[in-house]
């Protein structure tokens, strides 16, 4: 999935069964070891926010049969892969896995899924030569 730095996004962790016991949303880039972003304990509870992550732009909400997270004002820096764990009983499921590409607020691509796309290569910018009205050439980045 494809957005703009500024967007808000909501990420669903879909056809889930009111028997769910602990449910959480993480965030891995790069191959990296996935970190948690918020977790909660069945429906009803109120979702808690781990390792620095803020309500100001990260928000768990659930109804009966999906696990939501809605991600307010992207930032560059929100690149990554998103899923969902669930903890039925006794082991995790990890599920509805969603690469976020960010672009900025002025480009001119066109958004499109990308679920194949290599974790490795997700958060690397690409380069680009681009000429400045001074008729200068200048080396600019997009984040992918």
């Amino acid at each position: 999935m494809v957005v703009r730095i500024g967007d808000t996004i909501t990420l669903q962790c879909s056809n889930v069964t009111t028997a769910v016991g602990h449910t959480a949303w993480f965030k891995q880039v790069n191959g990296s070891e996935p970190v948690c972003i918020s977790s909660m304990y069945g429906f009803n509870s109120t979702p808690d926010l781990h390792n620095g992550f803020q309500r100001s732009h990260f928000e768990m909400f659930s109804n009966n049969t999906t696990i939501f997270l809605k991600i307010t004002k992207v930032e560059i820096a929100y690149c990554g892969m998103y899923f969902c764990g669930l903890y039925p009983h006794s082991h995790v499921v990890f599920v509805n896995a969603t690469v976020l590409k960010i672009q900025g607020p002025d480009s001119q691509r066109q958004p499109q899924n990308d679920q194949n796309q290599d974790p490795d290569e997700l958060c690397r910018p690409e380069f680009q030569l681009q000429e400045e009205e001074d008729g200068e050439e200048r080396m600019s980045w997009t984040p992918m």
